[in-house]
C-alpha cells in the first residue's frame, strides 16, 4: 500500500497500475501528477533493525553524549 502512495510502482517496467487514489480530489496516479510534489506531501517511516549492538539504554546514552551531555560516571 505505502508503495502505491509515493508511486514507487513506477520504476517496476513491468508493474501496472489500475484504479485511482484520491488525495485531495486529486487521482495521484495520473501521469501529469508532480511525483517531487507528491513525495514531499506523504511521508513514509519505514522500519529498520536497531543498528547499534548495545542495549536501548546504552543507546540512549550515545545520543546525549552525541547532543554534547557528558556522562558523570557509572549507572
Amino acid at each position: 500500500m505505502a508503495r502505491c502512495l509515493i508511486r514507487m510502482n513506477d520504476t517496476i517496467p513491468l508493474a501496472r497500475v489500475i484504479g485511482e487514489i484520491l488525495i485531495g480530489g486529486e487521482n495521484i496516479n495520473d501521469r501529469s501528477v508532480d511525483l517531487i510534489s507528491l513525495r514531499a506531501r506523504i511521508g513514509i517511516v519505514v522500519q529498520k533493525p536497531n543498528p547499534f549492538p548495545k542495549s536501548p539504554f546504552e543507546t540512549w546514552l550515545m545520543d546525549l553524549e552525541f547532543m554534547g551531555w557528558q556522562s558523570q560516571g557509572g549507572a
